[in-house]
């Protein structure tokens, strides 16, 4: 018994310190208690060890500790059904842990199947980004009642801003418009490591002049070629009738803006993506390479 509790603390402690890199918790483990009649957590809490961490941890950091020692089961103890489920797991814990909980997932229990559920479009967004490419399917409940559920596969943002712009005049689609682009525009970012200036909230105008320095530096794409300049200033105009239709109700912006919007964001993001399996193309040490391994020249 005391073999399977010190393999299962090896993958407690990892998963709890991947959730909290910047706290001073270190060494969490399971002990038998005191009297021998139970198994209970001891860790180290800055720098002092504890064997009773209610005292001791927020009811975030509690819950968290929870999950770690589930997900811990699971690998030790259900070694013949590689089926999980989560419900909602990310209600209990701190917004500041979800990116990494979905590390643990992706790469800790490559193996396993889950079914994940959640009410947190946030983490849900994040779940799709982060595990693109991996052979995971996400799906919406689009309504239920007692007796049937209707469930359908998920659209990505610019189909769901497609759809509103063919059910509407053209009123109020900016404001998806402007997220989606401020997501793939982040997403970007990320990918090639453009430095941003630090701020505490950041607006689509300080990635998206980020973006193109950086594109003026070092990148596959010319962004001295005519084409790419007059795309650029295509979607500058396109900024500004965002800030027209949210800001300004007595200018009205058409359907045909904002499709025409939508189509030039289009062509440009698809300058990011491999023409074979429409994965974004990121830098590494040979220039720019797709997962697929589709060479790009730097």
């Amino acid at each position: 018994m005391e073999s399977v509790l010190q393999v299962m603390s090896e993958d407690i402690n990892r998963f709890y310190t991947i959730l909290h890199k910047q706290d001073d918790h270190e060494d969490v483990r399971l002990n038998f208690s005191d009297k021998g009649r139970g198994i209970t957590f001891k860790l180290k809490f800055h720098k002092q060890e504890v064997d009773q961490p209610i005292k001791y941890l927020s009811d975030s950091h509690l819950n968290s500790l929870g999950l770690c020692f589930f997900l811990a089961s699971v690998r030790h103890l259900n070694q013949t059904t590689n089926f999980i489920i989560l419900d909602d797991v990310v209600n209990s814990i701190d917004a500041n842990h979800r990116r990494q909980l979905i590390e643990i997932i992706r790469d800790h229990f490559q193996d396993y199947q889950f079914l994940i559920l959640t009410h947190d479009e946030t983490w849900f967004e994040m779940l799709r980004q982060q595990l693109e490419g991996l052979g995971w399917k996400s799906y919406e409940i689009i309504s239920w009642q007692l007796e049937s559920v209707v469930i359908e596969p998920t659209k990505d943002r610019i189909q769901k801003v497609q759809d509103l712009i063919n059910a509407s005049n053209g009123d109020g689609v900016a404001r998806h418009l402007r997220i989606y682009l401020e997501q793939e525009v982040k997403r970007l970012c990320e990918a090639y490591h453009v430095p941003v200036e630090y701020k505490e909230e950041y607006r689509l105008e300080d990635l998206w002049q980020s973006l193109k320095k950086y594109l003026n530096n070092r990148t596959y794409i010319d962004p001295d070629a005519q084409d790419f300049k007059g795309l650029f200033n295509d979607i500058q105009t396109n900024r500004y009738l965002f800030n027209l239709d949210l800001h300004d109700s007595s200018q009205k912006v058409s359907k045909g803006d904002m499709q025409y919007a939508l189509d030039k964001y289009k062509t440009f993001l698809d300058l990011f993506r491999c023409e074979k399996c429409t994965n974004v193309i990121k830098p590494d040490k040979k220039g720019y390479q797709c997962k697929c391994g589709h060479n790009f020249t730097s």
